[in-house]
């Protein structure tokens, strides 16, 4: 994530306890594998029913995480969020501690190292990410994931905004999406960039008064936040996990904002179709008679986010491993131009 810093003071002892939780032995019941995956804020650790998520110890813009203490309560708050979408997932959090040995246990009596999330482990062939890759979509699950997704943002606590504000915070982010594409480099051609950033930026100024009726009559929830493909298993009763924890102004959106979040990637993917399915079912169960424009804003809106995360983990990388985030940062940006041009 574009400004965050990891401590180099706390650099030896994430090491020590990166090292201590790929090692079996210290997992309750020493599974006989440990998977690790990395995101921008935590590592994970997957053994066989559980999954343990730990924090970077780092500082960025809209979080600070680099104390024992702001870990735990960034920790507490993630578990606490996420059990709506997700019932029976998230268990707690757990104590990485040290014993007198040395030895590094989860829930131990030692001293407290660091807190970690744990989770239920969901079933890889149930996430939707892979399934949009293998193509294999049972729409009974659709159906009942866009029923999910309509319940949580009819019944989702309101968010009144004056609507000079929500506009505001809606150029915020579009200034850092085009700052960092404009920045990163050739992932499209710069002309591409200023025409969509120009285009989207003049449908908030032009359309000022329909988004702050939005913003101003309650049409705003406390949602997801961070909802996309790798955050939907597809049980009989979907999951939704992942919400996002460390920014409640982030959190604080439309919902067919926080949707389109979700629709722009399985558009990626190739399924267009999904997305409209979520969409016309959210608006026949609540009633939001927004005009399709607006949906084509949000749409545009967070497929130009999404490509500046992208592009984001690009600076750094060895040019072999640029070229499937920068594949990724022109294919959201496509699909940005494509709502876009329907902007007027």
């Amino acid at each position: 994530m574009p400004g965050q810093q990891l401590l180099e003071s706390d650099s030896t002892v994430s090491e020590r306890r990166l090292i201590g939780l790929w090692d079996p032995a210290t997992h309750q019941g020493r599974p006989a594998t440990v998977t690790t995956i990395e995101t921008s804020l935590s590592w994970v650790f997957l053994v066989d029913r559980f999954a343990y998520k730990l924090k970077k110890p780092l500082r960025h813009p809209r979080a600070d995480l680099s104390t024992l203490a702001a870990r735990k309560a960034n920790a507490t708050t993630e578990v606490e969020l996420n059990r709506r979408l997700a019932p029976g997932i998230y268990l707690g959090i757990i104590a990485l501690t040290e014993g007198s040995a040395g030895r590094l246990e989860l829930g131990g009596r030692g001293r407290v190292l660091d807190w970690l999330v744990k989770m239920r482990r969901l079933p890889d062939r149930l996430m939707l990410d892979g399934l949009l890759d293998r193509r294999d979509l049972p729409r009974a699950r659709l159906q009942a994931l866009a029923e999910r997704l309509a319940r949580f943002y009819i019944e989702a606590p309101r968010v009144e905004l004056r609507g000079p504000t929500y506009r505001q915070r809606l150029l915020a982010e579009l200034r850092i999406n085009h700052r960092i594409l404009t920045d990163v480099g050739p992932t499209v051609p710069m002309e591409r960039i200023e025409r969509l950033h120009t285009r989207i930026c003049g449908f908030l100024q032009e359309q000022a008064a329909l988004l702050d009726a939005r913003a101003e009559n309650g049409c705003l929830v406390e949602g997801h936040g961070d909802l996309r493909p790798e955050h939907v298993c597809l049980l009989r009763h979907p999951i939704l996990f992942d919400r996002l924890e460390f920014s409640e102004r982030l959190r604080q959106v439309d919902p067919l904002d926080d949707l389109a979040f979700l629709v722009v990637d399985c558009e990626r993917l190739g399924f267009r179709q999904v997305g409209r399915m979520l969409y016309d079912h959210y608006r026949s169960r609540s009633g939001d008679s927004a005009p399709r424009i607006l949906v084509q804003f949000y749409a545009s809106y967070r497929a130009v986010l999404r490509a500046r995360l992208a592009a984001a983990h690009i600076p750094g990388l060895a040019p072999w491993a640029q070229k499937p985030w920068a594949d990724r940062a022109a294919a959201l940006v496509r699909i940005a131009e494509q709502h876009a041009s329907q902007l007027g």
